[in-house]
Order: structure tokens, then C-alpha cells, then sequence
């Protein structure tokens, strides 16, 4: 687009007759000048140089908000892992609070079993002490829940006070990963297509650096007002106009600027190559995480069917012996023994559902978002999902 500026100021000459004059026993009085006029100039786009530096700038712009869609994706997964640690603790607490009340239970029959001599006083003090310990890791867990939900709040933006969530236990099994998913989901990635943007715009520098080479053809056109006397200053008969030799045009050619024109060419050229190496390793990166979330759900997946037989089974040895332990078949070491591998196993298998909602929320920011939409032609940069739009995906 064509410039504008307006200017106005007073200006104070002294003729270079003066000399002359002093000889001649007069010297010519100082003139003052006031002006006021405005200059309106052009830059003819010959070889491109302000279409690339356009392109570069709207490049780097599209970038740029690239950029601010891969922190928000990466905001809105940090806070639905965040929020599924919590529920993963909220479902730890639950088994600990029934684990407490099971060992009351039996704390209570080994004192009723005490005072009819049918266990010693041992089992009383062991009783006791399971029951203490499991209150001390109902508490640990109390307070890790205490420190994911002042996380949560800090990734929401908001003081840990501010926060309360209810407890509500994490159930059921994250969706499952649909086969076949087409590599071009990828290509919506908000980090890709900020490499992308970068690349383009490093190109397009590279055409500004080279237009630097060719002549620039500038018009301008100077027009306002020139008085003696500040208040004649805006008379029709003060006004002044200036064009160049030909309607205002100035035509310049770099002849020598030591080297400075083939370094920035040279500049330009590699922040290409470095923009190219970039994008191309980004690639790679997103190939990786999609990969890592993937293997990790397939793993994970079989991690959690044989540790729900191991709670299947360990919860059957826990029953047998209870049985055995009211009738007196075997001791209470026995009995405290499998009930402390029911809830390890119960543990177990809480943390790794837990850890498969994390991998699936990994696995949509790995894609970008999504993996289903976006599979048609359109990879249009989409706003990320929002916490509660992650949370609903990978709820049951």
C-alpha cells in the first residue's frame, strides 16, 4: 500500500552568498522558513520483494497461532490426566475405606475369639495393627488426592481453595483405538503445521533476499505549504509541490554493499534448511508418540486382563479364608496374609485402568485431538478438545 506522512516545522537558512555580500559591505539577513506539507510515496514491487515479505509475515502469523494451538492441546491433555489421577485415587480410597471396615470387623471377632480362648492374644495385637496400617494408607492416599485436586486447579487456573471435587470413582475402560487409522491425522497436528508455517515463511524470506539484488523503484509526491511568515503559512499563494525527474519516480541499484546483500541471501537460505530439518523431526516426534501410545495401550490392555484375574483370584483365596480363619482351620497369619494380597492386587489393577485413560488422553494429543474427526479431507487446524470434551471421550 502507498504511505502517507505529514510533516510541518520551521526551517532557518542562511544564503551561501554571505561571503559575497560581506565583501561587498552587506550581509544578506537570515530567512526563516515555515513549512507544512504532505508526502505521499510508493514502492513499485518489481522482482517481489514485498509480496514474499507479505507472505512470510502472514506465514509466520499462521504460525505463530499454530503454535498457541499446540500449548492449549497440551493444556487441555495435562488437565484430563490431572482429573484421571484424581478419580484413580478417589477408586484407591474406596477400596482402602472397605478394606478398613473388613479389618474392623476382624479386629472385633479376634477380641470376641480372645475372651472365649480361641486365639491368643497375638492375633488381637495383629488385628490391631492391620487395622492401623490400613487407616495410615487411607490417609497417604487422602492426602495425594488432596495434591492432584490443588493440581487440577492450578491447571484451570484457579486457587487450590477454589476447587472441591466430589469424589467419584473412575469405572469402566477407556474407548478403544479404531484400526486403521490414516497417517494424515497427523498432518493436523497444531506443532506440525507450526513447523509447516515456519517452513513456508523461511522460504518466502528467501525471495525477499534475493529481490535485494534488483533495482527499487519508489514514486513520490510532495505537496503543502512554504511561507516567510508563520501567519501567511496556509495561503493558496504558499503552496508547493515537488515531483521527481519523472512524476516523483526514484530508481536505486545496490552497486557495493561489502558482501551484505550475498550474507543475507546466505542467511535466508540456511534458516530454510534449518526451518526443513524442524518440521522434518516434528514429523518423526508425532510418528514416535502415536507409536509409544499405542504399544502402551496394547500392553496396558493385557496388563489389566490378567491383573482382574488376579483380583478374581485373589479375591476367591480371601473368601475361603475368611471361612476357614471364623471356623478355626487355619491362623490369623493366614487369613491377614490373603486379605493383604486382595488388596494389593485391587490396587493394582485401579493403577493400571488409571494408566490406560492416561495413555488414551496421550494417545489423542499424540493425533492431535482426535482420531475421529478429520478423516476426510479437511485437516484444517480444529480447536483443541476442551478438558471436559477429553474427559467425556474417555469416560465409560
Amino acid at each position: 500500500m502507498p504511505r502517507l506522512d505529514l510533516g510541518a516545522g520551521p526551517s532557518i537558512q542562511q544564503p551561501a552568498s554571505i561571503a559575497t555580500g560581506a565583501s561587498h559591505g552587506s550581509i544578506p539577513a537570515t530567512q526563516y522558513r515555515y513549512t507544512a506539507q504532505g508526502i505521499i510515496s510508493y514502492e513499485v514491487d518489481l522482482f517481489g520483494k514485498n509480496r514474499a515479505a507479505s507472505n512470510a509475515a502472514e506465514f509466520n502469523a499462521e504460525g505463530a497461532d499454530a503454535a498457541y494451538q499446540a500449548a492449549l492441546l497440551s493444556l487441555e491433555a495435562d488437565v484430563a490426566q490431572a482429573y484421571y489421577a484424581l478419580r484413580s485415587l478417589d477408586r484407591e480410597q474406596e477400596i482402602l475405606n472397605t478394606t478398613q471396615k473388613l479389618r474392623e470387623e476382624t479386629r472385633d471377632l479376634t477380641r470376641r475369639s480372645l475372651k472365649i480362648g480361641d486365639v491368643s492374644e497375638l492375633d488381637v495385637t495383629r488385628a490391631e495393627s492391620e487395622l492401623a496400617a490400613t487407616k495410615a494408607e487411607a490417609l497417604g492416599v487422602s492426602r495425594r488426592r488432596a495434591e492432584a485436586e490443588h493440581n487440577l486447579a492450578l491447571l484451570l487456573g484457579k486457587p487450590p481453595a477454589a476447587l472441591t471435587m466430589d469424589k467419584h470413582a473412575i469405572k469402566g475402560v477407556p474407548p478403544m483405538v479404531p484400526a486403521g487409522l490414516p497417517s494424515e491425522l497427523l498432518e493436523r497436528r497444531p506443532d506440525i503445521q507450526a513447523a509447516q508455517k515456519r517452513m513456508a515463511a523461511a522460504n518466502e524470506t528467501i525471495g525477499v533476499a534475493r529481490a535485494a539484488f534488483f533495482p527499487v523503484l519508489n514514486l513520490t509526491a510532495i505537496g503543502g505549504f512554504q511561507s516567510g511568515q508563520l501567519g501567511q503559512l496556509f495561503d493558496w499563494s504558499s503552496r508547493s509541490w515537488l515531483l521527481g525527474p519523472f512524476f516523483g519516480t526514484v530508481a536505486t541499484l545496490p552497486i557495493f554493499d561489502a558482501g551484505r546483500n550475498f550474507s543475507n541471501l546466505a542467511l535466508s537460505k540456511s534458516e530454510f534448511q534449518e526451518a526443513v530439518a524442524t518440521y522434518r523431526q516434528n514429523v518423526l516426534v508425532a510418528f514416535r508418540e502415536v507409536e509409544d501410545q499405542l504399544s502402551g495401550l496394547y500392553y496396558l490392555k493385557g496388563q489389566a486382563d490378567a491383573q482382574a484375574e488376579a483380583v478374581r483370584a485373589a479375591r476367591k483365596a480371601f473368601s475361603i479364608s475368611k471361612t476357614r480363619y471364623e471356623n478355626g482351620y487355619i491362623s490369623y497369619l493366614e487369613f491377614i496374609d490373603a486379605q493383604r494380597s486382595l488388596l494389593a492386587a485391587e490396587r493394582a489393577e485401579v493403577q493400571v485402568l488409571g494408566g490406560r485413560y492416561i495413555a488414551t488422553v496421550q494417545l489423542i494429543r499424540a493425533l492431535g485431538g482426535s482420531w475421529e474427526n478429520g478423516l476426510g479431507t479437511d485437516n484444517t487446524v480444529e480447536p483443541a478438545l476442551a478438558a471436559d470434551s477429553i474427559a467425556t471421550k474417555a469416560a465409560p
